[in-house]
Protein backbone atom coordinates (compact mmCIF):
# COMPACT_ATOMS: atom_id res chain seq x y z
CA UNK A 1 0.00 0.00 0.00
CA UNK A 2 1.39 3.39 -1.04
CA UNK A 3 0.32 6.86 0.04
CA UNK A 4 1.25 9.91 -1.99
CA UNK A 5 0.92 12.85 0.37
CA UNK A 6 2.29 16.12 1.71
CA UNK A 7 3.28 16.71 5.32
CA UNK A 8 1.06 19.77 5.99
CA UNK A 9 -1.79 19.02 3.59
CA UNK A 10 -4.92 18.75 5.74
CA UNK A 11 -6.39 16.17 3.37
CA UNK A 12 -3.20 14.10 3.66
CA UNK A 13 -3.37 14.39 7.44
CA UNK A 14 -6.92 13.00 7.44
CA UNK A 15 -5.77 9.86 5.65
CA UNK A 16 -2.64 9.44 7.78
CA UNK A 17 -4.79 9.66 10.91
CA UNK A 18 -7.06 6.96 9.52
CA UNK A 19 -4.08 4.71 8.70
CA UNK A 20 -2.64 5.28 12.18
CA UNK A 21 -5.95 4.47 13.90
CA UNK A 22 -6.08 1.19 12.01
CA UNK A 23 -2.40 0.41 12.58
CA UNK A 24 -1.78 -0.04 8.85
CA UNK A 25 1.67 0.00 7.33
CA UNK A 26 2.19 1.83 4.07
CA UNK A 27 4.94 3.09 1.82
CA UNK A 28 5.22 6.85 2.17
CA UNK A 29 5.53 8.75 -1.11
CA UNK A 30 6.01 12.44 -0.20
CA UNK A 31 4.95 14.87 -2.92
CA UNK A 32 6.57 18.31 -2.78
CA UNK A 33 3.90 20.91 -3.47
CA UNK A 34 6.55 23.59 -3.08
CA UNK A 35 8.55 22.15 -5.97
CA UNK A 36 5.46 21.55 -8.08
CA UNK A 37 5.82 17.76 -8.10
CA UNK A 38 2.03 17.37 -8.01
CA UNK A 39 1.65 18.90 -11.48
CA UNK A 40 4.53 17.07 -13.13
CA UNK A 41 3.84 14.22 -15.59
CA UNK A 42 5.13 11.52 -13.22
CA UNK A 43 2.56 12.35 -10.54
CA UNK A 44 -0.24 13.22 -12.96
CA UNK A 45 0.10 9.67 -14.28
CA UNK A 46 -0.90 8.53 -10.77
CA UNK A 47 -3.46 11.23 -10.00
CA UNK A 48 -4.63 13.21 -13.05
CA UNK A 49 -6.22 15.80 -10.74
CA UNK A 50 -2.78 16.88 -9.54
CA UNK A 51 -3.68 16.97 -5.84
CA UNK A 52 -2.80 14.98 -2.73
CA UNK A 53 -3.41 12.49 -1.24
CA UNK A 54 -3.52 9.43 -3.48
CA UNK A 55 -3.71 5.86 -2.21
CA UNK A 56 -2.51 2.92 -4.31
CA UNK A 57 -3.56 -0.50 -3.00
CA UNK A 58 -3.62 -3.87 -4.74
CA UNK A 59 -3.08 -2.22 -8.08
CA UNK A 60 -6.03 0.16 -7.60
CA UNK A 61 -5.69 3.94 -7.34
CA UNK A 62 -8.05 5.63 -4.90
CA UNK A 63 -8.51 9.42 -5.03
CA UNK A 64 -10.02 11.99 -2.64
CA UNK A 65 -9.23 11.95 1.07
CA UNK A 66 -12.77 11.20 2.30
CA UNK A 67 -13.20 8.46 -0.29
CA UNK A 68 -9.84 6.98 0.74
CA UNK A 69 -10.92 6.88 4.39
CA UNK A 70 -14.15 5.09 3.54
CA UNK A 71 -12.23 2.70 1.30
CA UNK A 72 -9.82 1.86 4.12
CA UNK A 73 -12.75 1.27 6.48
CA UNK A 74 -14.32 -1.12 3.95
CA UNK A 75 -11.14 -3.07 3.19
CA UNK A 76 -9.72 -3.05 6.73
CA UNK A 77 -12.84 -3.07 8.96
CA UNK A 78 -11.02 -3.42 12.30
CA UNK A 79 -11.14 -1.15 14.16
CA UNK A 80 -14.29 0.21 12.62
CA UNK A 81 -14.25 3.99 12.15
CA UNK A 82 -17.69 4.45 10.61
CA UNK A 83 -21.12 3.80 12.17
CA UNK A 84 -22.65 0.33 11.79
CA UNK A 85 -26.03 1.59 10.55
CA UNK A 86 -26.98 3.14 7.22
CA UNK A 87 -28.45 6.19 8.96
CA UNK A 88 -25.30 6.62 11.01
CA UNK A 89 -23.12 6.49 7.90
CA UNK A 90 -25.42 9.03 6.24
CA UNK A 91 -24.85 11.43 9.15
CA UNK A 92 -21.11 10.79 8.89
CA UNK A 93 -21.08 11.56 5.15
CA UNK A 94 -23.13 14.71 5.67
CA UNK A 95 -20.59 15.90 8.22
CA UNK A 96 -17.70 15.06 5.86
CA UNK A 97 -19.39 16.96 3.03
CA UNK A 98 -19.86 19.96 5.31
CA UNK A 99 -16.15 19.97 6.22
CA UNK A 100 -15.22 19.75 2.53
CA UNK A 101 -17.64 22.39 1.29
CA UNK A 102 -17.49 25.07 4.00
CA UNK A 103 -14.39 25.32 6.25
CA UNK A 104 -12.02 23.67 3.77
CA UNK A 105 -12.97 26.15 1.06
CA UNK A 106 -12.97 29.16 3.42
CA UNK A 107 -9.59 28.38 4.97
CA UNK A 108 -8.00 28.14 1.52
CA UNK A 109 -7.69 31.93 1.26
CA UNK A 110 -5.78 32.67 4.50
CA UNK A 111 -3.76 29.46 4.28
CA UNK A 112 -2.56 30.34 0.78
CA UNK A 113 -1.59 33.81 2.02
CA UNK A 114 0.31 32.40 4.98
CA UNK A 115 1.85 29.22 3.55
CA UNK A 116 2.28 29.55 -0.20
CA UNK A 117 3.07 33.24 -0.63
CA UNK A 118 6.80 32.87 0.24
CA UNK A 119 7.13 30.20 -2.44
CA UNK A 120 5.27 32.23 -5.05
CA UNK A 121 7.49 35.23 -4.29
CA UNK A 122 10.47 33.31 -5.67
CA UNK A 123 8.78 32.73 -9.02
CA UNK A 124 8.66 35.03 -11.98
CA UNK A 125 5.22 36.19 -13.12
CA UNK A 126 5.59 33.99 -16.20
CA UNK A 127 6.48 30.88 -14.15
CA UNK A 128 3.60 31.47 -11.76
CA UNK A 129 1.10 31.76 -14.61
CA UNK A 130 2.49 28.66 -16.32
CA UNK A 131 2.22 26.62 -13.10
CA UNK A 132 -1.32 27.90 -12.55
CA UNK A 133 -2.41 26.99 -16.07
CA UNK A 134 -0.79 23.54 -15.76
CA UNK A 135 -3.04 22.64 -12.81
CA UNK A 136 -5.88 20.26 -13.70
CA UNK A 137 -7.94 21.67 -10.81
CA UNK A 138 -8.36 25.19 -9.40
CA UNK A 139 -6.33 26.90 -12.13
CA UNK A 140 -8.80 29.80 -12.17
CA UNK A 141 -8.49 30.11 -8.38
CA UNK A 142 -4.72 30.48 -8.72
CA UNK A 143 -4.98 32.91 -11.62
CA UNK A 144 -7.45 35.07 -9.72
CA UNK A 145 -5.33 34.91 -6.57
CA UNK A 146 -2.22 35.96 -8.47
CA UNK A 147 1.41 35.83 -7.45
CA UNK A 148 0.85 38.20 -4.52
CA UNK A 149 -2.10 36.25 -3.11
CA UNK A 150 -5.38 37.71 -1.89
CA UNK A 151 -5.73 41.09 -0.17
CA UNK A 152 -5.46 40.74 3.59
CA UNK A 153 -8.96 42.18 4.08
CA UNK A 154 -10.52 39.35 2.04
CA UNK A 155 -8.58 36.55 3.71
CA UNK A 156 -9.11 37.94 7.23
CA UNK A 157 -12.87 38.30 6.71
CA UNK A 158 -13.17 34.74 5.40
CA UNK A 159 -11.01 33.35 8.20
CA UNK A 160 -13.02 35.17 10.86
CA UNK A 161 -16.44 34.32 9.51
CA UNK A 162 -16.45 30.84 7.97
CA UNK A 163 -18.30 28.90 10.72
CA UNK A 164 -21.13 31.42 10.80
CA UNK A 165 -21.75 31.58 7.08
CA UNK A 166 -23.29 28.12 7.01
CA UNK A 167 -27.01 28.12 7.75
CA UNK A 168 -27.80 26.11 10.83
CA UNK A 169 -24.18 25.82 11.99
CA UNK A 170 -23.82 25.15 15.70
CA UNK A 171 -20.40 25.06 17.31
CA UNK A 172 -19.23 21.78 18.90
CA UNK A 173 -18.79 23.47 22.28
CA UNK A 174 -22.38 24.77 22.22
CA UNK A 175 -23.72 21.36 21.22
CA UNK A 176 -21.75 19.71 23.99
CA UNK A 177 -22.98 22.23 26.53
CA UNK A 178 -26.56 21.40 25.54
CA UNK A 179 -25.80 17.71 25.98
CA UNK A 180 -27.30 16.85 22.59
CA UNK A 181 -24.21 15.24 21.11
CA UNK A 182 -20.50 14.65 21.50
CA UNK A 183 -17.78 15.50 19.03
CA UNK A 184 -14.78 13.26 18.74
CA UNK A 185 -11.95 12.86 16.28
CA UNK A 186 -11.37 9.25 15.29
CA UNK A 187 -9.11 8.13 12.50
CA UNK A 188 -9.56 11.31 10.52
CA UNK A 189 -13.38 11.23 10.74
CA UNK A 190 -14.56 14.25 12.67
CA UNK A 191 -17.72 12.54 13.69
CA UNK A 192 -20.89 13.39 15.54
CA UNK A 193 -21.84 10.40 17.64
CA UNK A 194 -25.57 10.01 17.45
CA UNK A 195 -25.83 7.40 20.19
CA UNK A 196 -23.72 9.35 22.72
CA UNK A 197 -21.11 6.59 23.08
CA UNK A 198 -17.61 7.49 24.23
CA UNK A 199 -15.78 4.83 22.23
CA UNK A 200 -13.06 5.76 19.74
CA UNK A 201 -14.49 3.43 17.14
CA UNK A 202 -17.70 1.63 16.27
CA UNK A 203 -17.50 -2.12 16.78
Amino acid sequence: MELYHHRISTCSQKVRLCLAEKGLDYVSRPVSLEEGEHIRPAYLAVNPNGVVPTLVHDGQTILDSSVIMEYLDDVFPSPRLSPPTASGRAHMRAWLRYIEEVPTVAVRFPSFNQVFLPHFAKQSAEQFEKDARDRPLRKHFYLRMGKRAFPRKISNNLWRGWPRQSKGWTSPSREKARGSSRYTFAGGFMRRTIDGSDGRSWS
